[in-house]
């Protein structure tokens, strides 16, 4: 017999409490349950995780949530949609309203998903879907960031929850959902989106005394295709209660999907059981890429006049390094960007990830951690890298008794300041020899090292510098500075606070820093974020 009907159960709010975690996965052991939807940002998340981890066979997407607890991201950075006197999400009602008056930023939208996205893979768990708790993804102001994260993290299936009308029309709340779902798809810009599946149900069992009964009819009237089943159980403990009102409906829902008669329904053979794991683009698996050689790691904030150079440069030392393209990555970390920055590294073909911290310690960590070469390459997205800039460093790596380097820098135009500024860099330098460009290390010594140190607000690169200098005098190593590969960085600070004003403000932030004042994050957001802003 060819089946098909095939069945997604997938069971909303996993990680709301861990009497709703317990409730999934009973249900999943009886056999109806096959997946589940996941909230990052509430106490039970880890409860959840440890839970997922024993069940493999459980499909888990990301259940993108902007209406209960506070966000992933720091509150400071997605203030339109937190209550400014507690940190929170605002409550649905009034996200919705924000977002139907236009009062929701984009970008913020953008930035909290990614940190949701990100949060969720640092589980290991495969992630399968992508849903929103109370649909808010269908929101204006949230569906088009929504789907462009979707786009840039390769996440296949967003669920559109639209029931088919008839069969809603006899459960007056259900119906009324289901028209502004599509009221709010349609204001949102949603474009008839294809779908991983063909059929939504789920609206007409909320909170149904009869759920049992309505589940066996469901289940004998599956229409043909791929259907998503949407469904809430769980137990209603003391931790459920302050993030929900649907409490002893949940355990109503257990009980039907634990059920023997449902169970046996479901163990007939004509409906196949599967997860949304199933169903994300099965025809075009691929062996994962041969491991690089070398990661480039960019920081990027509005860089996006200067990153198109920084990438043809790079492209050209790759090209001059050798013919596989596989041997070198480049990893641009879009830190909330404003400009198309982001757009522009996924056209040249970079990997792009958000972070939102304006810390340029914690954003070339971010790069790091998701690295996959041997050796990791951190420059600056204002530069353009020599042609052969990897051919040196190859030469260098090749010595055991090197740790790491750095090509130096020259400025792309020259004045007097410049010149003062840089006869005092290049005496630090070989006093010291620290040297800054593009900074390099194997993977293995900057894990020894603990990364960049995310406390130090300025000077970081000198601080990661030391901290490398101390592992190679332990190992009877050295930290050499390459010749004939400077890399060309951007006079632009000179241009927009004067060859002698630039100068002038690293000191006083120097200065600030040495003491702890606050001032120095000011002076920070003034020169190294607002003036691109």
């Amino acid at each position: 017999m060819t089946v098909t009907r095939r069945l997604v159960i997938n069971a909303d709010d996993f990680g709301l409490s861990e009497g709703v975690n317990r409730g999934i996965l009973e249900a999943h052991d009886a056999g109806s349950v096959t997946s589940t939807s996941l909230l990052v940002n509430l106490p039970a998340f880890q409860d959840a995780v440890l839970r997922a981890g024993r069940a493999p066979r459980l499909g888990v997407g990301l259940h993108f949530n902007l209406t209960a607890g506070a966000p992933v991201s720091p509150a400071a950075l997605v203030p339109s949609l937190c209550d400014p006197a507690t940190g929170q999400f605002h409550p649905l009602r009034r996200l919705v309203v924000r977002a139907l008056t236009g009062q929701i930023a984009a970008t913020e939208v953008l930035v909290e998903c990614a940190a949701q996205v990100d949060r969720f893979r640092a589980t290991g768990l495969p992630l399968t879907h992508l849903d929103s708790h109370r649909h808010v993804h269908l929101l204006p102001g949230v569906w088009e960031p929504v789907m462009e994260v979707a786009r840039r993290r390769d996440i296949a299936v967003i669920r559109v929850p639209f029931d088919r009308l008839r069969r809603v029309a006899r459960a007056p709340t259900a119906f009324a959902e289901q028209m502004l779902l599509r009221a709010s798809y349609h204001l949102a810009g949603g474009n008839g989106l294809p779908r991983a599946v063909d059929h939504f149900q789920g609206s007409a069992l909320f909170a149904r005394r009869d759920f049992r009964d309505r589940l066996l009819a469901l289940l004998d009237q599956l229409d043909p295709g791929v259907t998503e089943l949407m469904v809430h159980p769980g137990y209603a403990d003391p931790e459920l209660a302050r993030w929900d009102g649907y409490l002893e409906e949940r355990e109503r829902e257990l009980a039907g999907l634990s059920d023997a008669a449902v169970r046996g329904r479901l163990a007939a053979g004509d409906i196949e059981l599967l997860h949304f794991g199933a169903l994300a683009r099965p025809a075009r698996r691929r062996a994962a890429p041969a491991r690089p050689r070398y990661s480039f790691i960019i920081p990027a904030f509005n860089e996006a006049g200067y990153l198109p150079g920084l990438l043809d440069s790079i492209a050209t030392a790759r090209a001059a390094y050798g013919a596989d393209p596989d041997a070198v990555e480049v990893i641009v970390v879009n830190n909330m960007s404003t400009d198309q920055t982001g757009r522009i590294a996924e056209r040249c073909g970079s990997r792009v990830l958000c972070e939102p911290r304006r810390i340029i310690s914690a954003v070339r960590n971010t790069g790091a951690a998701a690295a996959r070469g041997n050796v990791l390459l951190f420059v600056d997205a204002d530069s353009r890298i020599h042609p052969e800039t990897l051919i040196a460093i190859e030469r260098a790596l090749a010595s055991d008794a090197v740790i790491g380097g750095a090509t130096g820098v020259r400025m792309d135009r020259r004045s007097a300041g410049i010149a003062v500024s840089f006869a005092l860099q290049g005496l630090w330098a070989r006093i010291t020899g620290w040297d800054t460009g593009v900074v390099f290390c194997r993977r293995a010594d900057f894990d020894a090292v603990g990364g960049w140190d995310e406390d130090v607000l300025f000077g970081e690169d000198v601080v990661f510098f030391r901290a490398l200098c101390r592992l190679a005098r332990r190992r009877g190593q050295r930290f050499v500075r390459l010749r004939g590969v400077k890399t060309v960085t951007s006079a632009r600070k000179f241009e927009q606070f004067g060859q002698w004003g630039w100068p002038l403000a690293n000191v006083g932030v120097i200065w600030l820093a040495i003491f702890r004042s606050p001032r120095a994050r000011r002076l920070i957001e003034r020169y190294w974020y607002k003036s691109r802003g």
